[in-house]
């Protein structure tokens, strides 16, 4: 990248050294004979949905006021900007500084019917007209992913986005980043019309059964640009938690090997999703999972909360059937790390039992330093200058487990 943070090689460049000159063909001879089939489609759906159209923009005007459109830019074809249109299905955001987490607070409830019937997204076609957008394709996504994309995922520009895509229909809004990037390119790879109109079946199917619909898609995950801040030790990943996650943060909580070293009071699944729904709208406070990049095995879970200006409180539990693998150290030093050098905190506090001695010999190798205690318990800190001190020094780490907060 360059020092604006925009990508060295242009595409034309990448298609070169990643495509064959056979896929490039096919992919040239395709975005011409899918545009015919564009325009045609598109127009006959925008006459016979215009009754929706002007009803679903009658309802917004009337009930909601203001603007019946949402525009955004987004990144389209050969990595040029347009602006995508939307039925607008929330209000607008606080003046201030907003966290980013109110969308919740935000949406409409005539928006919720129409994100939930997939409704919202029919002002589109009329990209598909202009010639931003096609039928199929890859999502449209945000301009300011573009310095995050891989080289090889930036090749999902170069075909126009899509109102649905392969993504789409294989998990829609419940895939991971890295996932839904792959099925973008394998899209734009093996593209073919046979496959745009299967694209499109499965999609009629989908929203008609109104399946793997997700309403504020910020409950599944992260957008691109935050997901890829997350360091990677030892093949391991934080992600934010989830309401996916919640029935197994449940079992852990609850396992005896878990009770044994914490605090935590015996939970239930009503009452950790009425935790999460609380603590979610705090922008200061992160609880992440742990999992295994290779497979997206979820095999611990760790969070930060604010305690001060500048610091924040540390815990950690691991998968129980997990013991013994290290993964509480290696938990420990990506969340850190990521405290660190992204929320620029100055530093990380915790307490663990004294008698969790395999808990305190990982945390003193990590950096972190007595400041008091009581109750039998160590309250320990570490500052952001320790922590990159011991990591260049190399020092040695017990393989033990870490099953404290």
């Amino acid at each position: 990248m360059n020092s604006l943070g925009a990508p060295v090689n242009p595409l034309d460049q990448l298609e070169r050294e990643q495509l064959t000159a056979t896929v490039e063909t096919r992919i040239r001879r395709h975005n011409a004979a899918k545009r015919i089939m564009d325009v045609g489609f598109a127009g006959i759906l925008l006459l016979l949905t215009a009754p929706v159209l002007l009803a679903v923009a009658a309802a917004i005007r009337l009930l909601d006021g203001g603007p019946v459109l949402f525009r955004q830019p987004r990144l389209g074809f050969r990595e040029t900007t347009f602006t995508l249109f939307k039925f607008r299905t929330m209000r607008p955001p606080a003046r201030g500084p907003v966290s980013g987490r109110d969308d919740r607070q935000r949406l409409t409830p005539l928006g919720q019917f129409l994100r939930t019937t997939s409704l919202d997204e029919l002002p589109q076609l009329l990209n598909v007209l202009r010639g931003d957008m096609s039928l199929v394709g890859p999502r449209p996504l945000f301009t300011h992913y573009l310095p995050h994309y891989r080289d090889d995922e930036r090749l999902r520009h170069t075909v126009r986005p899509g109102i649905t895509g392969l993504a789409q229909v294989r998990g829609r809004n419940h895939m991971g980043w890295d996932d839904r990037l792959r099925a973008d390119v394998e899209y734009v790879t093996h593209t073919s019309l046979r496959t745009d109109l299967s694209i499109l079946w499965r999609t009629l199917a989908g929203v008609v059964r109104r399946r793997d619909v997700v309403v504020i898609p910020g409950d599944l995950g992260e957008p691109l640009h935050v997901e890829r801040t997350y360091p990677v030790v030892d093949g391991l990943g934080l992600r934010r938690l989830r309401t996916s996650d919640l029935d197994q943060r449940v079992r852990w909580v609850n396992h005896p090997a878990t009770r044994c070293h914490t605090r935590m009071e015996p939970v239930t699944p009503e009452s950790t999703h009425e935790w999460f729904t609380r603590v979610r709208q705090d922008s200061d406070r992160h609880d992440l999972v742990v999992f295994e990049k290779a497979t997206g095995q979820v095999v611990g879970m760790a969070g930060l909360i604010p305690r001060a200006p500048g610091a924040a409180e540390f815990y950690v539990f691991i998968d129980p059937e997990q013991y013994g693998r290290g993964i509480g150290r290696t938990a420990t030093r990506l969340v850190c790390h990521w405290a660190f050098e992204q929320l620029l905190l100055d530093e990380v506090m915790l307490t663990v039992h004294r008698d969790n001695v395999a808990a305190c010999r990982i945390y003193e190798s990590l950096g972190f330093r007595d400041v008091g205690g009581a109750d039998g318990r160590r309250a320990m800190a570490l500052t952001r200058d320790r922590f990159p001190a011991v990591h260049l020094a190399g020092r040695p780490a017990p393989h033990a487990e870490v099953t404290v907060g």
